[in-house]
């Protein structure tokens, strides 16, 4: 679901995909690896992502994660010699969304990768009970993710449950 383009044997721009709609717990989606080797004997792979971990309880339809302002860099050259990347923003893209391959999400725990960045005004995560509707939980400050290291934001189990939803037959 990238888009890779190798520009010489050591430089690699990418665009990862910044919706997974086949998310599965415990699962690395494989549109977001980008590896190299120069022959097939001891290919040693390097994690050129951040990771959020979150754990999610049952009837969650979707997962999303946004800087709190700003742009989500959903793209980097990479020096798969040095590993470091070069990020670029895309145009249009705010959030990245895990969405199942059925109704809801699997009950798991979610390894949600992005390049690595600095959030200035905070990060966000959100999920959906619903599709449409969306409760964000808001971590203010400067943040920068680095490569190769995991942020877990635990369970949203643990989080401030929505209130109940009333219709007007109900009253």
């Amino acid at each position: 679901n990238g888009t890779p383009s190798v520009h010489n044997s050591a430089m690699l721009a990418y665009s990862a995909p910044n919706t997974i709609s086949s998310a599965k717990a415990m699962k690395l989606d494989q549109a977001i690896v980008v590896g190299s080797a120069s022959e097939l004997n001891n290919v040693v792979l390097k994690n050129m992502c951040s990771v959020i971990k979150i754990v999610v309880p049952d009837e969650v339809k979707a997962i999303k994660v946004a800087p709190s302002s700003g742009t989500l860099w959903d793209g980097a050259s990479i020096n798969l010699q040095t590993l470091t990347a070069t990020q670029f923003p895309s145009a249009s893209t705010k959030e990245i969304t895990y969405t199942g391959a059925g109704e809801t999400l699997v009950a798991g725990t979610y390894y949600i990768p992005f390049f690595p960045q600095q959030f200035t005004g905070g990060v966000m995560v959100g999920y959906t009970l619903d599709g449409t509707e969306y409760y964000w939980k808001e971590k203010k400050g400067n943040f920068i993710f680095q490569r190769n290291k995991l942020y877990d934001m635990g369970s949203l189990a643990n989080w401030p449950q929505p209130e109940p939803k009333f219709a007007v037959e109900d009253l």
